[in-house]
């Protein structure tokens, strides 16, 4: 939804103004008080400029501030009919300055989805999570696994009737969080495996991308004293809430029956130097062999979590029937996917044959239709004399005036032009329905994330086939097929976002 001064600038060009060059142009003095009503009012791009503005200063609210806005064309090697809206925004010495894409909605776009759940946790995501993975290849899901991590924490006690619907993969309404919180998992040896694989079909295994924070010292980890204790079992109470929620998570995904946990399965603390370099040295095998990096993006700490509460009604689509009247470069250039291919040559024996075959054809057509001239000449000769006296005869309608015979011309009006034409069509060709997105969300919600200030991470994301991040109140996929998030465009890093 916008607010009224957002429908009126993009619907009605209100406040346009000429500043030298041919891309519209729009100011728009307000206050942050206005600004503030209209982001509680769910105004999807007032509330962004107001989030832009609150993070520099928190005291905008009182402040005079003058918010300029420009609206061009944007060109994009494959995705048509692209529009950009730069904000520009000034209170006192402070410059900021924020841009959104307006892309038109047509058929092929995909089905609007009209997001319910109150937390991230919730099967709504799950699901939507699944539906980018089976459309992810890069993660090569029918080859079977060769190699494994030397230590894996064992989901099979999670990936049961008790915890979890197995047939429909969504957790069950009767889970008893307690019962949750004294259920063990298990840290296994890989080495001891036959023939290096698991005995049963949960053969994958995905990893965890996390921030320690700064209370590292306190967590549970692993050493060469409670390695045997790990090997039993370890309560899921006893564990930080990532690691709890990870594990819960990854426990729902179809024949994964592991997680690799850096603290859980590498041995940490003085004196575990030599078993910290052995595994350290496989890092890459460990994410580049993983099925999906979970990532918790969000959380500045273990203890944080991996699921957040969010507003859904947040996370609506925002929607405009723009006016580009006057933007340049709306009709002049086409994009390349808008550009006819050449064809191919034709051979010159093929041109031939078809020429050939034309001729033959008209040939044909020419005898027949002389053949059926002569026999109706024939049977019509005999009456030509008698349609010959006939006009000679008076007509009835001759008894009209012309005047009269006028009249009943004109009697359409459309024909002298009397009535316009609506002038509705002119203007329907300058209106355009185009979804407006937000081009900053990937950088501010996981380019600038917590978890991508830890200098491990950078592998992690690189390594691994895909990653999919638990943001503040969404998830986002990332692979090199696509990135998935509730609003963006493909190819663009903003496509999908949920």
């Amino acid at each position: 939804m916008l607010c009224d001064a957002c429908f009126r600038m993009l619907r009605g060009q209100e406040g346009r103004i000429w500043k030298g060059t041919y891309d519209l142009h729009f100011n728009r003095h307000t206050n942050g008080q206005e600004l503030k009503k209209s982001a509680n009012m769910n105004c999807g791009i007032c509330r962004v400029l107001y989030e832009e503005l609150h993070s520099n200063n928190d005291t905008i609210d009182e402040m005079e501030l003058l918010v300029s806005a420009s609206l061009s064309v944007l060109f994009h090697p494959r995705v048509q009919h692209l529009y950009r809206l730069d904000f520009k925004l000034r209170y006192g010495s402070v410059r900021s300055q924020r841009t959104f894409i307006l892309k038109k909605t047509n058929s092929g776009d995909p089905l609007f989805r009209t997001p319910i759940s109150h937390n991230t946790s919730s099967d709504e995501v799950y699901q939507l999570s699944r539906e980018w993975m089976s459309r992810c290849k890069c993660a090569d899901t029918h080859r079977p696994l060769s190699w494994y991590p030397a230590r894996l924490v064992r989901l099979e006690e999670l990936k049961t009737q008790g915890f979890l619907d197995t047939r429909k993969l969504v957790s069950t309404i009767q889970r008893d969080p307690d019962t949750m919180d004294q259920t063990r998992v298990k840290v296994v040896e890989t080495e001891v495996w036959k023939d290096g694989r698991p005995g049963h079909g949960n053969i994958r295994y995905v990893t965890l991308s996390h921030r320690w924070g700064s209370d590292a010292h306190k967590q549970l980890k692993l050493t060469s004293e409670n390695i045997n204790e790990f090997r039993m079992g370890i309560r899921l109470s006893t564990l930080p809430k990532t690691f709890r929620e990870a594990i819960e998570f990854a426990a729902r995904l179809p024949r994964v029956g592991y997680i690799w946990i850096d603290s859980l399965c590498i041995k940490q603390g003085p004196g575990e130097g030599e078993d910290w370099l052995k595994q350290s040295a496989s890092m890459d095998r460990v994410y580049s062999e993983t099925f999906l990096n979970i990532s918790a993006t969000a959380a500045t700490n273990s203890d944080c979590g991996l699921f957040f509460p969010r507003r859904p009604e947040l996370l609506l689509e925002d929607k405009i029937i723009l006016n580009i009247e006057g933007i340049p470069g709306v009709t002049s250039r086409k994009s390349i996917a808008e550009v006819e291919p050449e064809p191919a040559p034709i051979p010159p024996r093929r041109v031939t044959m078809e020429c050939l075959e034309a001729y033959w054809l008209t040939s044909y057509i020419l005898l027949l239709l002389r053949q059926i001239h002569t026999l109706i000449g024939i049977s019509l000769g005999a009456t030509l004399q008698v349609n010959q006296e006939t006009r000679m005869r008076p007509h009835p309608r001759a008894s009209l005036s012309g005047g009269d015979v006028m009249s009943i011309r004109d009697s359409n009006p459309a024909r002298d032009g009397s009535v316009d034409e609506p002038s509705s069509e002119a203007d329907h060709k300058n209106l355009c329905r185009c979804t407006i997105l937000d081009v900053s969300f990937w950088t501010n919600n996981i380019e600038k994330a917590p978890v991508h200030t830890r200098g491990w991470v950078l592998q992690e994301r690189i390594l691994a086939p895909r990653a999919l991040h638990f943001c503040r109140n969404q998830v986002a996929l990332e692979c090199a097929c696509f990135d998935a998030a509730k609003v963006s465009l493909r190819g663009c890093r903003i496509f999908n976002l949920y």
